[in-house]
């Protein structure tokens, strides 16, 4: 039982991870919606969510299937229990009496309890440190640079978009697009071109 809770909580981990890494992408694809549709780049990012919600919804089915097993293997033991003590006293005497079923009956409910409890704490004592682990990380990202894409002015003659910076397509990666400093007029017809 002890295994599979491991392998059930081994999933919702990866499960948590792919959904931090999905909420990433579609913060940024919002974030950066004008200059990923002037670069036409939006099917691509919408790819890579798609990827990222596909992989979250199969860790979460695997570790449900787990988690599963490990409820109807936690429940199933001790009545297996049961069974094979009544067979040991039928055994040993001869007859059951009625009062030593309501013991031993007693004695399974409180068994079954403890191993809820237990399946709970353990639970918990993986999923807190995991949690504490994704707000640390959450809150290192470092914050978006102000001076790579600024929002248009509302006064008169200002640019509808404004980028300044290189850009890549993964973090790390050499940049696709070095040094760009462009002012999109309202009303102008602007394409990038070049290989992808």
């Amino acid at each position: 039982t002890l295994f599979i809770a491991r392998v059930n909580l081994g999933y919702w981990m990866a499960q948590q991870g792919w959904q931090d890494g999905r909420l990433k992408k579609l913060t940024e694809t919002i974030m950066h919606i004008r200059t990923l549709k002037s670069l036409a780049l939006e099917t691509l990012c919408f790819e890579k969510l798609n990827q990222a919600r596909h992989a979250e919804l199969d860790n979460l089915q695997r570790g449900t299937i787990a988690g599963g097993f490990t409820v109807a293997i936690a429940s199933s033991i001790p009545w297996g229990c049961v069974l094979v003590a009544l067979y040991c006293l039928l055994k040993q005497s001869g007859s059951i009496l009625a009062v030593q079923i309501l013991v031993v009956q007693r004695l399974m409910g409180s068994l079954l309890l403890a191993i809820s409890i237990l399946n709970g704490a353990i639970h918990k004592f993986i999923a807190v440190p995991n949690s504490f682990a994704r707000i640390k990380k959450y809150l290192s990202q470092p914050d978006r640079p102000s001076d790579l894409i600024r929002q248009p002015s509302a006064r008169d003659g200002a640019p509808a978009v404004q980028l300044n910076g290189s850009f890549a397509f993964l973090k790390g990666a050499p940049p696709v697009l070095k040094d760009l400093d462009v002012n999109i007029e309202p009303g102008e017809l602007v394409a990038v071109i070049g290989s992808v």
